[in-house]
């Protein structure tokens, strides 16, 4: 049925042929990986290796930034002719595509006669029509200015050339010249070619009514087809095709035709033949819906418009890849000689990018103080193009004091550091492909001190575009409950010697765990064990003593004290650090003083954590006697480099009641052994008593008689000097051991005696990288920020050094060509060398800076690729240096847009 209508369609209307119209949106999201202008291009090395007992160890290098240099190139196409009849305006339609890597201006001239009145506008909508929003391009001095065109968009341009009767000759030519402002040597130019007929002129041109948009959801498009006759004779036989591309789906019966003479409006159905007019849709032999449109007659030219427009809908699919999805149309009619053939404009739409993710947060059931958690948090990119995704954590609802820190895994691959890929300073995933799925894990180290511990403490991860800043997906990790930090006290044995430890469970006991008898002057140790038995919690405690269970007494009694050593006697209140599931043995050295009256002493012994506040207590006992006692403390423990001196302080003290060395009614010869033979040891007494060790001043010592001996109660200080030789393995320890040899003399019972130990540890490692930078063989390296061209070639050069003592083993250095970079070197060059267009490769310098050969980077992504690269250098002995090389290529600018299939 015909349907009346005012809407004449003016926006399409018009009494001039257009030939070819062809419509870019922006681009930028078609092309993601164009080198930008400005655009940084930086990293960060990594150097893993194993220290002594095969603890792993990370260290990042710093980070070198090349930024791009702005290129200027352009692109205006196509060449364009059309015919028409004498008189008529042509109009040309043309794409203008800023082709260098940053904003830009363009000039654009014509060689048509000034006389003319050609005009040039842009095509805001890429329709291929003046409509009337869109006005004249201002012309200045000759030259008409397009401003603000960035990176790889694009601008159509519609030139209007009047026709005039009194043309002669059968043709009219002109040339439109595009320049850059930014470089104007950069020049495009197409032609345009008029042609004039007598016979009729049948015309089509195609536009759409979106130009572009993105395939997040399916987007409806409406395909226009005009139909015109700008001659003065009728066109007959008219028949139209168009084969959609198969980005497009066709929506059933949508087709309308309008006739412009009559002002009617017929629906068209998929199967139509009526009145002159025949309408199908069907598919061809390429698997492509095929639209076949016909008219009887195309009536001529006159006062009132002729011809009409052909509509219908197609349907872009969602999900579509980024990309342009070209379409023309084909047509045929007869012009009263003989049956002309021709193509409609091409017109475009583009698939732009849009961003689109998943991000799905973990949960962890339990965890104990001090634990590291960790969850797994699944990323997918879900959208119709690569991206980079910025990656921060915000809301921590967890135990104040705990610290994050995340990393990345691929599918099947070992997870590695998160680090800045794209130069904005901060940390992302890297590029993830279209449907990629990685791992963003987050690691939770919680605090150790965890007051009231809530259930269900949670974390948001949040994943947001670099392209589309406003979007982004968002994880939730839930740990649910936390275990609070314990500790148990036993005696003689700890827990993972001996599960049944005396003193296991929570104290204090009902009965001593451990009952020992002294004699006046005497000291004794009771052996604890403090055993850290929290799971993740490396912890400190600290030691108190008492004689009542609620430690409202600390103090002891007349001539009793209590002292507590750890680490082989060194005097503390407080242990070392305790790591998880281990114990540290404590001796509460428990001394009597001389004539201290016989008794039974209780001790309660109480361990708190001074981080958690862990405790528990154990009670002991003591009963005095009386006896001979000379004894050394305390025991020491202390480091250094082979090749150097350690200085141990010791008390030596008579704690009997009888005098004691003094060559007459006794001898005390102290006397020095070593475990291992790279140790060497004597012993000074502290000559002057300041308790410093003064060398020249405190004198070789060992016989107590050239001091006259030591009365009841009477202490001196000695040093013990320890020397380590220039080959003393790194790691290694010596316990030396200082014994005071005391004769029986003129008494009726041997003295009792305790001996001191000085336990020395050769230092291991001490490992550094360094990442450098330059942009030509003959430059220096730098850490220093640089500028280069796209096509650029960067070279890297990262140096580890061992500035320890000890081999660091199972080296590897590792690093990543950059985005917008792929990996360089000479064509068919597979050889290691130094660095300059070699793949890549690494050499180890000896201490002597003796360089061994070169060896190819065991993990390379290869010429023109990216990805990892990594050098296994194994062992690196101390002063050993070794030295990553390799090269990118920066990304060159492409020279057109993507497209899709016509």
């Amino acid at each position: 049925m015909k349907e009346k209508s005012n809407n004449k369609f003016k926006s399409l209307l018009a009494t001039t042929s257009v030939l070819g119209m062809i419509s870019y949106a922006s681009a930028m999201g078609a092309v993601s990986s164009i080198p930008f202008a400005n655009a940084d291009i930086g990293n960060q090395a990594t150097l893993t290796y194993q220290t002594l007992g095969g603890v792993d160890k990370l260290v990042q290098s710093n980070i070198v930034i090349t930024t791009i240099n702005q290129t200027y190139a352009l692109n205006l196409e196509p060449n364009r002719t059309t015919t028409i009849t004498k008189g008529q305006n042509a109009i040309f339609n043309h794409t203008l595509t800023n082709l260098g890597n940053g904003p830009d201006s363009f000039l654009i001239t014509n060689s048509y006669l000034a006389g003319r009145g050609v005009k040039i506008y842009l095509d805001v909508n890429n329709n291929g029509i003046i409509d009337g929003n869109e006005t004249e391009i201002p012309l200045v001095d000759g030259k008409r200015t397009i401003s603000g065109v960035g990176a790889f968009e694009t601008r159509s341009i519609l030139v209007v050339v009047p026709t005039s009767v009194t043309d002669t000759g059968p043709s009219v030519t002109g040339n439109i010249t595009a320049a850059s402002i930014g470089d104007s040597s950069k020049t495009k130019l197409v032609t345009e070619t008029i042609n004039f007929t007598a016979n009729a002129n049948v015309g089509v041109y195609k536009a759409l009514s979106s130009a572009s948009g993105a395939s997040d959801v399916a987007r409806e498009v409406t395909v226009y087809l005009k139909v015109y006759n700008d001659s003065l004779t009728a066109g007959s036989a008219f028949a139209l095709k168009d084969e959609l591309n198969t980005k497009f789906e066709y929506l059933e019966n949508s087709a309308t035709w309008q006739d412009f003479n009559s002002n009617t409006v017929v629906p068209l159905t998929d199967t139509f033949s009526a009145e002159g007019i025949t309408y199908s849709v069907v598919t061809n032999a390429n698997n492509k819906k095929e639209i076949n449109f016909g008219l009887d007659t195309v009536v001529p030219f006159s006062i009132e418009s002729t011809g009409g427009l052909l509509s219908f809908k197609v349907r872009v699919k969602q999900n579509e890849n980024i990309g342009t999805i070209p379409n023309k149309a084909s047509f045929e009619f007869n012009d009263t000689v003989e049956t002309i053939t021709k193509d409609s404009n091409t017109v475009n739409y583009t698939v732009l990018k849009y961003v689109k993710a998943e991000f799905t947060g973990d949960t962890v059931t339990n965890a104990q103080a001090g634990q590291e958690i960790r969850f797994v948090n699944v990323f997918k990119n879900t959208a119709n193009a690569p991206e980079i995704y910025n990656l921060a954590v915000a809301d921590k609802f967890f135990p104040v004091g705990t610290t994050f820190r995340m990393m990345l895994q691929s599918p099947g691959q070992n997870e590695k550091p998160v680090l800045d890929n794209n130069g904005d300073g901060i940390i992302d995933t890297g590029i993830v492909g279209i449907n990629e799925v990685i791992n963003v894990v987050l690691y939770a180290q919680l605090p150790q001190n965890i007051a009231n511990p809530q259930p269900n403490y949670t974390v948001k991860k949040i994943a947001t575009s670099t392209f589309t800043p406003a979007y982004n997906v968002n994880a939730i990790d839930t740990l649910n409950t936390i275990t609070a930090a314990t500790v148990d006290l036993t005696n003689i044995d700890s827990l993972s010697t001996n599960a049944n430890a005396p003193g296991k469970g929570l104290g204090p006991e009902a009965s001593p765990v451990t009952q020992k008898s002294l004699n006046p002057g005497e000291t004794t140790n009771f052996v604890l064990h403090v055993n850290n038995t929290s799971s993740y919690i490396t912890d400190t405690f600290k030691l108190e003593v008492s004689t009542k269970p609620d430690f409202s007494n600390l103090v002891m009694p007349t001539g009793v004290s209590v002292k507590f050593k750890i680490s082989g006697g060194v005097e503390s209140t407080v242990t070392s650090a305790i790591l998880p599931n281990t114990s540290q043995r404590v001796d509460a050295e428990v001394s009597v003083a001389l004539n201290t009256v016989a008794q039974t002493v209780p001790l309660y012994f109480r361990v708190t954590s001074l981080t958690t506040g862990a405790r528990d207590t154990k009670y002991d006992a003591m009963t005095i006697n009386a006896i001979r006692n000379v004894s050394i403390t305390p025991n020491n423990t202390s480091s250094t480099y082979a090749g150097g001196t350690v200085i141990y302080t010791h008390t030596v003290k008579n704690n009997g009641n009888v005098k004691e060395g003094d060559g007459s009614s006794s001898n005390i010869f102290l006397v020095l052994s070593e475990t291992k033979s790279w140790a060497a040891s004597d012993i000074f007494l502290d000559t002057n008593g300041n308790g410093v060790f003064d060398l020249g001043v405190d004198t070789p010592f060992g016989d107590f008689a050239t001091i006259n001996g030591l009365n009841p109660g009477q202490e001196v200080k000695i040093f013990t000097r320890v020397v380590a030789s220039i080959g003393a393995p790194a790691g290694d320890n010596n316990i030396t051991t200082i014994t005071p040899n005391v004769s029986q003399g003129t008494y009726s019972v041997p003295a009792t005696v305790t001996v001191a130990t000085d336990t020395t540890t050769i230092l291991a490692e001490d490992l550094t990288i360094i990442k450098g930078q330059k942009l030509s063989p003959t430059e220096n390296y730098t850490t220093s920020p640089q500028r280069s061209n796209p096509g650029g070639t960067i070279y890297y050069k990262i140096e580890i050094k061992n500035n320890g003592a000890i081999d660091a083993t199972n080296v590897k250095i590792k690093d990543t060509v950059p985005f917008y970079t792929t990996q360089y070197h000479k064509t068919g060059v597979s050889s290691p060398g130094e660095g300059t267009d070699y793949v890549a490769s690494y050499i180890v310098i000896d201490s002597n800076g003796t360089a061994g050969a070169f060896k190819v980077a065991e993990t390379q992504p290869g010429l023109g690729k990216r990805g990892d690269i990594v050098a296994n250098v194994g062992t690196l002995k101390p002063k050993e240096r070794a030295i990553l090389y390799f090269q990118v290529k920066i990304d060159e600018v492409p020279t057109s847009l993507p497209s899709g299939d016509a």
